[in-house]
């Protein structure tokens, strides 16, 4: 299922079964599990070359919360016994070490509220940031601001309220664990935590502004959530 599909970027709900056949080379992908478990390979030897690269097997294991890079030039396979959604971001991923990360793990190391960036490119920025609740400000991005580009905000743990503004009308949409909120470029909004504990959203935006001749982005404004079957 497409989220978004964007210049240079494009997210995905996946649903992998126990087999799949192996996805060649071409865009890398950062994969996030949103319920249930995982296993990602990349796999390596000749079939698994590309030009003068040579690379090993790899395995990760995605639990919910954790984020995989996979590089552009890896042949890779996702599946899953256990219902797994994934959400796939699939952009241009430069070949590198570091490979895997558990965001729920560092929000709740994280004592302030400011987003941390996950990755960046020329036309997607990922970022994570955390409320809580009991805290002065209960913000997520407390102050209102506008993105030049679609902005989806995904929530992986606790819920939050977003205000949006659009042609001077204001909006309150509750956000509980699992959904999502697609906020088109130039849209003033806001986050704030919904409730007690510790809450933490992923922020995929956008970086090139609205191009000339794309589908009104407008039209995706609203919030569903993935796990609704």
């Amino acid at each position: 299922m497409f989220v978004a599909r964007e210049a240079g970027w494009a997210v995905r709900l996946l649903r992998p079964g126990p087999t799949a056949d192996p996805t060649p080379p071409g865009q890398g992908q950062l994969l996030l599990s949103l319920q249930g478990r995982a296993v990602v390979d990349e796999i390596g030897g000749d079939a698994g070359k590309v030009v003068m690269t040579q690379r090993a097997d790899q395995r990760g294991e995605l639990r919910p919360g954790v984020l995989r890079r996979v590089p552009n030039d890896a042949r890779w396979r996702l599946t899953s016994d256990d219902g797994a959604i994934v959400l796939a971001i699939g952009t241009s991923v430069p070949r590198e070490t570091h490979r895997q990360e558990d965001v729920l793990a560092l929000a709740r190391r994280r004592r302030h509220m400011g987003p941390r960036l996950l990755f960046e490119n020329e036309v997607v920025r990922v970022e994570f940031s955390v409320a809580r609740g009991r805290l002065p400000g209960r913000g997520w991005v407390p102050w209102t601001h506008e993105a030049p580009d679609l902005e989806l905000a995904f929530v992986l743990a606790g819920a939050f309220v977003a205000r949006t503004w659009e042609d001077g009308s204001p909006q309150r949409t509750p956000l509980p664990t699992g959904s999502m909120l697609a906020v088109p470029a130039g849209v003033p909004h806001r986050f704030s935590a919904g409730g007690p504990g510790v809450c933490v959203g992923l922020i995929v935006s956008g970086r090139m502004g609205r191009i000339d001749g794309s589908p009104d982005r407008r039209a995706l404004k609203g919030a569903f959530t993935p796990f609704s079957r």
